[in-house]
């Protein structure tokens, strides 16, 4: 029986563990080779040697391997430890049936085979968080408007954790703030990429992000290993007290979105209800962002007359840094058409 189960180990769970391992460094080696010119793969004995990992553009290779590896000796223990071991001899004509029956049977197929092998190496999803109210009720004081304030002025949000789908939730959430053209979500990746390439970026904890004040970090732990549900999560904004302030007065569209938020908890709206609304306001202020940029073509002496224009649009000072970030979505030719028509 002990023999039967490693070699039902060996063909079933550690292999494909291992061709999973193997599969990647294929996959990131043909790309690599496939990107670089003939050139430097030619043999030249000045030149030095290089790792795997820089063979591989793979900076993360060690902690990929050593988490796979992990996985491999976890599933070994939870394979054998239960069993046990009969001496030769001992095993009764069911067990030699069994036993027997195991290996003449015929080849499974792939369809069986790959169920099997994905009930054993899946994992169960980690959670997602699907409501505003979640990821508010993990927030301490005054940090939603610093992290609302920094999304709708077009800095860039981090969110670092070690759970993929629970950050990109987190992600999808935060970008509901903002019209659909001015999000750049980046989702998760292993790597930093800089604030001009996204404004929505996902990363484990262990990535270093640059300390800057056009970039807000937030922090997803988890108070166990593997978290079935959203309380077993905290949130921690790494703000820097010089850098992350919050604006004096805060843009009115900060305000509208918090009170949004809070009346949503508290009056228990349903989702729809609260999407409308929010989807409204996003709105009110993309069109405001608009007339603003009309508006500042067409003076001709725009500094003198943006107190005005700010009256007449109900803003003030702090909400131009929205309206220039909305309003800088636009596309090229959409400016020129916007122009057109009202020249």
């Amino acid at each position: 029986r002990y023999l039967f189960m490693k070699q039902w180990y060996q063909r079933r769970v550690r292999d494909p563990m291992f061709g999973e391992v193997i599969r990647v460094l294929c996959e990131k080696s043909q790309a690599i080779y496939d990107s670089e010119s003939p050139s430097v793969r030619q043999p030249d004995g000045l030149r030095p040697l290089r790792s795997l990992g820089t063979l591989l553009k793979f900076s993360d290779l060690h902690t990929f391997l050593h988490q796979k590896f992990t996985r491999i000796l976890y599933s070994l223990e939870t394979q054998f430890l239960p069993l046990t071991i009969v001496p030769p001899g001992k095993l009764d004509e069911m067990s030699k049936q069994e036993i027997q029956s195991c290996f003449c049977q015929p080849p499974e197929s792939p369809d069986s085979y790959a169920r099997e092998r994905a009930e054993t190496l899946v994992e169960p999803p980690s959670p997602k968080f699907t409501s505003i109210t979640e990821f508010n009720d993990l927030l301490k004081g005054s940090d939603l408007k610093l992290v609302i304030q920094n999304v709708v002025i077009g800095n860039q949000v981090v969110v670092r954790g070690q759970h993929p789908a629970t950050v990109d939730s987190i992600l999808a959430l935060l970008s509901t703030f903002l019209p659909p053209q001015c999000v750049f979500n980046f989702g998760y990746s292993q790597h930093y990429e800089p604030c001009y390439a996204c404004r929505f970026l996902g990363l484990p904890l262990t990535v270093h992000v640059p300390t800057s004040g056009q970039i807000l970090v937030l922090d997803v732990m988890a108070a166990v290993e593997r978290p079935r549900e959203i309380k077993s999560f905290g949130i921690e904004v790494r703000r820097c007290a010089e850098l992350h302030k919050l604006l004096v007065p805060l843009p009115k569209i900060v305000d509208e979105i918090t009170e949004l938020i809070n009346n949503f908890k508290s009056h228990s709206y349903e989702a729809e209800t609260y999407s409308t609304a929010l989807k409204a306001i996003v709105q009110n202020w993309a069109s405001k962002s608009i007339s603003y940029f009309l508006a500042v073509k067409s003076m001709i002496d725009a500094s003198s007359a943006e107190a005005k224009l700010l009256s007449i649009l109900q803003a003030h000072e702090n909400d131009v840094l929205v309206l220039k970030f909305f309003k800088g979505a636009l596309k090229h030719h959409e400016k020129n058409k916007l122009l057109n028509e009202v020249q």
